[in-house]
């Protein structure tokens, strides 16, 4: 398991200020819908993305300037 995460490196002034964001704005800190746009994408909590390797779950689409949720099937190594 990989510990060198974003989360896990915080300071704790930093921890407490991220938990507080968390409670604001929970929507900052998970992924909860199907597509984003990039700027939403931008506007995302980058420690939680990192934590939760979000670059793994998601894809970026130029032509429609979004990121998409991944196929869990395409996901999956064959």
């Amino acid at each position: 398991m990989k510990t060198n995460y974003a989360l896990t490196r915080m300071t704790f002034v930093q921890e407490q200020m991220h938990e507080t964001d968390k409670k604001e704005n929970p929507e900052r800190h998970r992924l909860t819908k199907d597509s984003y746009e990039k700027q939403e994408m931008l506007d995302m909590c980058f420690r939680c993305a990192d934590h939760y390797e979000w670059k793994k779950q998601l894809q970026y689409d130029a032509g429609t300037n979004r990121y998409y949720k991944v196929e869990l099937n395409k996901m999956v190594k064959k």
